[in-house]
């Protein structure tokens, strides 16, 4: 295999990786993307699409066709997972983001506390948990799994928007795209669509083939506008305010938490429990089990930022050799022409 085919390949697996991370939520596509060093390198080429259109095709298209393989086996296994193991799938999210956390909070390491940046964490909590006690109260999972089956035309408009949120918060190491859709209700029902629709495809039934070849067209629409659109504005912001939306990504994050036990999605599944009925094992099973799932997954979660704490303190040792031998090497020449200079006065003199 010659050097391009290795790195279309090369690529194409760090894109199935970033696809299997963000489809889960709690686990940030962008801080694997970090970690297996292919981050600067994806968000250059979203950002130089339109002046560098060949290079960056490049490198974007084996990403993009990886994170297509890794999604769509994870649409499968979660749409089961929430018909039949909701509370304990939610354990293990929770966890991810609990072991993940520290990620966030390390951007602002060591800056000084000022009374905005604490009212933009709070105002970061309080919008995470009021979409979670909205999506109970308006029952927004059931108002979009009717969006879904009924699809206006300004549906398709609506997947873009999906698209869009997903790569941006893939492009911001730290924060998951799901877990943005599981708060706001949209995850189960955009899995259980491509789910059901693909299984009825396989076995013949062309019902819904437009409807699936349409979302997944305007996924990817939205996915390229938000990656785009997510690398010039986090530029700007990160450049100019870079502390203050920290704190805010840090509010919501913490507030996403406990919203993902207090969801639409999930509270349909307690009511299924006291009504007396249950997923694959008992209430009591599933809870404990769901505990233990958190405990291993916040363990998980917190090993991931490990590797990517190490990775990039590799990356930034290895820039620091690269530029000490050229300062060296300038400072001999430098002295070298020093003693030259001397020796030919001292002669001159002589």
């Amino acid at each position: 295999m010659n050097k391009k085919g290795r790195n279309f390949f090369r690529r194409l697996i760090s894109g199935l990786l970033i696809g299997i991370t963000d489809a889960i939520p709690g686990i940030s596509g962008g801080t694997t993307a970090v970690i297996i060093r292919v981050y600067d390198d994806v968000v250059f080429a979203i950002g130089s699409v339109f002046k560098r259109f060949k290079e960056s095709m490049v490198v974007i298209v084996p990403v993009i066709l990886g994170m297509i393989l890794g999604i769509v086996p994870c649409i499968f296994l979660f749409d089961l997972a929430f018909d039949w193991f909701a509370f304990g799938t939610v354990c293990i999210f929770a966890g991810l983001m609990c072991g993940t956390f520290p990620s966030i909070v390390e951007h602002v390491k060591g800056e000084k506390v000022k009374p905005s940046y604490i009212i933009l964490l709070i105002v970061g909590i309080g919008v995470a948990v009021t979409l979670g006690v909205l999506s109970v109260q308006y029952n927004l999972s059931e108002v979009m799994g009717d969006y879904f089956i009924n699809r206006h035309w300004w549906f398709y408009f609506l997947v873009i928007l999906i698209g869009l949120i997903l790569a941006f918060f893939t492009v911001v190491p730290g924060i998951s795209g799901s877990m943005i859709l599981l708060v706001l209700g949209w995850y189960t029902n955009i899995n259980s669509c491509f789910s059901n629709w693909s299984i009825e495809m396989f076995h013949g039934d062309f019902t819904n083939t437009g409807a699936l070849v349409g979302m997944t067209l305007c996924l990817i629409v939205g996915i390229i506008i938000g990656a785009y659109a997510a690398s010039k504005t986090m530029a700007v912001l990160l450049s100019h305010w870079r502390v203050a939306v920290y704190y805010l990504i840090i509010g919501f994050c913490a507030g996403s938490i406990p919203v993902m036990f207090y969801n639409n999605n999930v509270y349909r599944y307690y009511q299924m429990w006291a009504s007396g009925g249950q997923g694959c094992m008992s209430m009591g099973a599933e809870i404990g089990l769901g505990i233990g799932l958190f405990v291993i997954s916040v363990v998980l979660g917190y090993l991931l930022i490990l590797m990517y704490r190490r990775t990039k303190k590799k990356d930034e040792e290895k820039k620091e050799r690269e530029t000490a031998p050229k300062i060296e090497e300038n400072d001999v020449l430098l002295v070298e022409n020093e003693e030259e200079e001397n020796t030919t006065e001292t002669s001159t003199k002589t």
